[in-house]
């Protein structure tokens, strides 16, 4: 069984002809999002939004998982107000609906 690098990083484009693959890249973390994460992904939609040459997304996730989803822990760990806490629901709510529109 292939090792899982010790080094995560945030979600990774790889375009190939006219296929985009987002690869989330926290295999240890079953691939759980972060804020940071959200924020890239919009910049990454946009890029492959603004490619015609594009006609094809693929969302996945390194390992075993494709996503455990957004890492609550972060937000906990912050100790954020309800206000960062609604922030960050919408951010992920942002990007879903970006996903649904591509």
């Amino acid at each position: 069984m292939a090792e899982l690098a010790d080094t995560a990083s945030g979600p990774v484009l790889e375009i190939s002809g006219a296929r985009a693959t987002i690869r989330l890249n926290r295999p240890k973390h079953l691939n759980r999002l972060q804020a940071e994460d959200l924020a890239e992904l919009v910049r990454l939609f946009d890029r492959i939004e603004g490619d015609p040459a594009i006609r094809v997304l693929v969302l996945t996730g390194t390992g075993r998982a494709f996503s455990a989803g957004y890492d609550l822990n972060s937000v906990a760990e912050r100790a954020v107000s309800a206000n960062e806490q609604q922030s960050a629901g919408s951010a992920f709510e942002v990007v879903v609906n970006r996903l649904e529109d591509l």
